[in-house]
């Protein structure tokens, strides 16, 4: 091998040669070691043919033919052939034809036609009949043979030729060198389903491609016959005009190790984007530049059609989007100043309809959802209209349930149960005086309700309890089904009353309405009893009759009914009264310029047992004087002495 300068060694009007190396033969090129990476592009000669070649990769070593071997003096007339072996390496041949002869068949009707003028070699005759020419002969590669009686071959090696039984117009080998061929070409076995009959026109059975295929034309295929993109298989995607669809339609399908198609730049075809295999068909479509998480994707999960970004970005719809069925929406949805109209919509991220833009519901838009940037502080805004005012939040399976709300007059919401029921529903509104939670059956708070910012000191937990951290103001009537416990004062208004029984039989207050204002215990005309005894005894029936006038009963701490004593006025006089027993003075009784009025009929007796002691102006009580004591009351003087013991006389 030989080296010699570069061009930038060299000087102006310096004489150099194009090459960079020079080799003797095809091997010693091939198994070049002088080769560097820096050095790919530049020019060998490879001297035992005159063939130029380029050198494409160092490691290893591969080279692309640049010229091929000139021809020799006498043989102006031979035709070039461009044949690839077995390593991807391009080599030359010619075709051993005689310049300015013609070739005939046995018949000599038709003939192949060299010319020396323009490097060319043409048919005459009818261009469908192939030759018999004894003299196309030969085993090298590259070289016209005939083979058989009834064809041509152009031979690549030994065990692989291309047969021809007809003749293409024009073949190109070289910007400068071709080979024209008239009528239309067969390769294999097949036959023209397509009326071939003119120059240039070709039938093959496969046709393989190792470099790039260029087209002027259009390229037909023919229904349900497949582009197929890889080695043939179920494993890499294909494409077709499918007659199996209804209607006929442009088929793609996409095979099982990747089932996804990416869209890109061209100049990201080498980059890996990183797509994990997809479980559904999925169409990627790439921005700018080769950035992995800067994608949109399309496909359908099952029975709901999904359109996902990369991380950090959004879906736009900058002119808006019309949906007929279901839409899904994995990752976030923008709307800039257009519409959207769907009959289902399903969001996974988040929608945004752009400054004032909006998402209408109804044929009328008879309901909006938008940032409404109006109020002080921009805000979410719903908008119902006036032919309805209603939102209802109901289970996705009741959509076509009809729940009967009429129209309101301010905008109301109303949750309903999981139940088609038309009264299970809670609803909010504000009736332009005040804010309304009303409920179609029962109110019901979990875990309790609490108004204020206080803190429960008696463990409220349940469903049904409320607490109320400041002041609690109840303008009707108030009913309490249990027991009500005050950690501090109850306050009542004055003539307000706290009032007992289904039927407020029984009322406290502080009445005003008497002279001086005074508390107050009202009873009803079907008992007027005000009964006090033991809390333990409240279940035990005292039997006490219904009362012409209201009557206090004090029971003792037993559950007899007749231990009691009593305390009413029978429109006349005071009547205090014993159920057993007798009414018991313990201390004294000081009655001041009053009489003791006694029964005109049967009287009152005073003491009713001899042994029970009296004593009056304070003298001291004794029992009842027995005459036996007194002398048989023989003498005046022992009736003053009985006398004077009981306190009625003063002492002698």
């Amino acid at each position: 091998m030989t080296d010699y300068s570069y061009h930038d060694e060299e000087t102006l009007g310096s004489v150099h040669i194009p090459h960079n190396w020079e080799y003797a033969s095809q091997s010693a090129r091939k198994t070049a070691s002088d080769v560097e990476t820096a050095q790919v592009g530049r020019l060998a000669l490879q001297t035992d043919d005159k063939s130029m070649w380029r050198l494409k990769t160092s490691s290893p070593v591969a080279w692309e033919a640049v010229a091929p071997p000139p021809p020799v003096v006498g043989d102006i007339g031979k035709v070039m052939q461009v044949i690839t072996d077995g390593d991807s390496d391009v080599k030359f041949s010619w075709f051993s034809l005689t310049p300015d002869t013609v070739y005939n068949n046995d018949t000599g009707t038709r003939e192949i036609t060299v010319d020396d003028g323009d490097y060319q070699f043409s048919m005459s005759g009818a261009y469908s009949t192939v030759f018999d020419v004894s003299s196309c002969t030969g085993t090298a590669d590259g070289v016209l043979i005939q083979n058989g009686a009834d064809y041509f071959e152009f031979r690549r090696s030994d065990t692989d030729k291309i047969k021809i039984e007809a003749l293409v117009e024009e073949f190109n080998v070289n910007a400068s060198v071709k080979s024209n061929f008239k009528g239309y070409a067969i390769f294999g076995s097949g036959s023209s389903s397509h009326s071939l009959s003119g120059d240039g026109e070709v039938v093959v059975d496969k046709l393989e491609v190792n470099s790039s295929f260029y087209a002027d034309g259009d390229i037909l295929l023919a229904e349900q016959k497949d582009l197929i993109f890889g080695s043939a298989g179920a494993t890499n995607p294909l494409m077709r005009w499918s007659t199996a669809q209804t209607p006929d339609s442009l088929f793609l399908g996409l095979g099982s190790t990747s089932n996804h198609i990416v869209i890109a730049e061209t100049g990201s075809v080498s980059h890996d984007f990183g797509h994990a295999l997809a479980t559904h068909p999925t169409v990627f479509v790439h921005s700018t530049g080769s950035v992995d998480a800067n994608w949109i994707s399309i496909s359908c999960v099952n029975t709901v059609g999904t359109i996902n970004a990369g991380t950090g970005a959004a879906i736009n719809f900058p002119t808006g989007i019309d949906v007929d069925g279901t839409s899904q929406f994995d990752a976030s949805v923008t709307f800039n100043s257009a519409a959207i109209a769907a009959s289902s919509l399903k969001i996974n991220d988040w929608v945004s309809p752009g400054t004032g833009g909006k998402i209408n519901f109804g044929t009328g838009n008879d309901a909006s959802l938008l940032f409404n940037t109006y109020p002080t502080n921009d805000s979410l805004y719903l908008g119902l209209d006036a032919t309805s005012r209603t939102l209802v939040v109901g289970d996705v399976a009741d959509i076509s349930y009809n729940f009967a709300h009429g129209n309101q007059t301010n905008p109301t919401i109303f949750v309903h149960s999981a139940s088609q029921s038309t009264s299970q529903w809670i609803s909010i509104s504000h009736d332009q005086t005040d804010g309304v939670i009303n409920a179609g059956t029962n109110l019901k708070i979990t875990p309790y309700t609490k108004f204020g910012s206080g803190t429960t000191s008696q463990s409220l937990s349940a469903s049904g309890d409320v607490l109320v951290s400041g002041k609690l103001e109840v303008d009707g009537n108030a009913y309490f089904d249990d027991a009500v416990t005050c950690a501090s004062h109850i306050s009542m208004p004055d003539a307000y009353q706290v009032r007992f029984g289904n039927s407020q039989d029984v009322g406290l207050a502080y009445n005003t309405a008497q002279t001086v204002h005074a508390f107050y215990i009202g009873v009803s005309s079907d008992s007027r009893n005000v009964i006090i005894a033991d809390q333990g005894n409240r279940a035990t029936n005292f039997g006490h009759a219904q009362q012409t006038n209201p009557t206090i009963f004090i029971h003792s701490a037993n559950t007899a009914t007749d231990e009691w004593i009593s305390f009413t006025h029978d429109q006349t006089d005071g009547v205090i009264d014993v159920g057993t027993g007798a009414v018991k003075f313990l201390d004294d009784i000081k009655l001041e310029a009053n009489d003791i009025i006694t029964d005109t009929t049967t009287g009152m007796k005073i003491g009713t047992a001899t042994d029970q002691k009296l004593g009056f102006y304070n003298a001291t009580p004794v029992t009842q004087r027995a005459k036996a004591n007194y002398n048989n009351w023989a003498a005046f003087t022992d009736v003053v002495d009985a006398l004077v013991a009981l306190g009625l006389f003063d002492a002698a």
